[in-house]
């Protein structure tokens, strides 16, 4: 599953450290929060064995993709 937008862009940097728990971008806009959506989303996506992956470039914007295993593949 993918979820795409056209908002700011991420800087690099930033996706490296996203979902950490805590974890701010200096660029983000003030919308508030802790920084623990993307770190807690993670977690429970792990716990599943599945992972996220996020890609932010002016060609494609920012797209986070979530694999999750099949039915039958999971352990």
């Amino acid at each position: 599953m993918s979820v795409n937008n056209d908002g700011p862009l991420i800087s690099p940097t930033d996706q490296d450290h996203l979902f950490e728990k805590f974890y701010q971008a200096d660029n983000r806009s003030n919308v508030g929060g802790l920084g623990l959506g993307l770190a807690i989303a993670s977690r429970i996506i792990a716990l599943h064995q599945g992972r996220i992956t996020v890609v932010s470039n002016p060609a494609d914007h920012t797209t986070f993709t979530v694999y999750l295993p099949s039915k039958g593949s999971a352990k």
